[in-house]
């Protein structure tokens, strides 16, 4: 019922007021209008946009010097990696420190 009054009051406002509606119909047009030519403005500006500054895990200017052939003469790994568990002194360990 509400309803019905509420559409009833539509019509009668549209035949009342036909300039009043026609006003309304081209403020809705140019926000309408406005909506999309922002959306457009945003994807440009996010297209535009610089990507974000890479940082590698090194800093801003990559590896030091002489890191890129570091694994060079040992295949690739580690050379520590085979004393890790073993019983034997690595080279973090002070010449005094006795291993079990």
């Amino acid at each position: 019922q509400e309803l019905i009054r509420a559409r009833a009051a539509l019509d009668y406002e549209k035949n009342a007021k036909p300039e009043l509606m026609a006003q309304v119909q081209a403020v809705e047009k140019d926000l309408v209008t406005m909506a999309q030519e922002s959306e457009k403005l945003r994807a440009e500006i996010e297209k535009r946009r610089a990507p974000p500054p890479r940082v590698s895990g090194y800093g801003a200017y990559g590896p030091p010097p002489g890191m890129g052939v570091q694994g060079m003469y040992d295949g690739g790994y580690n050379t520590y990696t085979d004393r890790r568990y073993s019983t034997g002194a690595g080279p973090w360990d002070p010449p005094s420190y006795p291993r079990p």
